[in-house]
């Protein structure tokens, strides 16, 4: 079969039905959800979207960038927020701990550089397999090692892409 290309020149997100299934995945799971909002909450607006899973009741949201976890503090969001992708700019790091955004440690080096700045709370980032970023599953019992030893840093979670 050949490959299809489909162009798309407009696209409808209806909001009501966004709260509606954030809902019910809150519902079905019945363990805490945390509501994703990349690409500027799926192209309806960060706060659109925060709004939608807030709605359905999660304690903790997760974004691709850091304007995305400044803004939704800056719109007055008060829970917990996940930044997916590690940082390496001292201003955005510094804007990123004072928020009080948790932070992705997908290598030690970027561990240290949190940690040179007082950053506390971090996931780990696991690469299981797409070679994006991310310890490899080999290297876990070291970079575990290595964490518990960095003064302030605290593990909150794992994660994977």
């Amino acid at each position: 079969m050949e490959n299809q290309r489909y162009d798309v020149n407009f696209i409808e997100i209806s909001r009501e039905i966004l709260r509606a299934n954030a809902k019910a995945v809150v519902e079905a799971v019945k363990v805490p959800v945390i509501g994703v909002l990349k690409f500027d909450g799926y192209f309806i607006g960060i706060t659109e979207a925060a709004k939608a899973w807030q709605s359905a009741g999660v304690s903790m949201f997760a974004v691709s960038e850091s304007w995305e976890a400044l803004a939704l503090r800056r719109e007055g969001f008060t829970e917990d927020i996940l930044l997916m992708a590690p940082v390496a700019d001292e201003k955005t790091l510094r804007e990123l701990i004072a928020a009080n955004i948790i932070l992705t440690v997908s290598d030690l080096e970027n561990a240290r550089f949190y940690q040179k700045f007082g950053a506390k709370r971090v996931h780990v980032k696991v690469d299981t397999g797409m070679g994006r970023e991310g310890f490899l599953p080999h290297q876990l019992g070291e970079a575990a090692a290595a964490l518990k030893s960095m003064k302030n840093i605290r593990v909150e979670g794992i994660m994977s892409h």
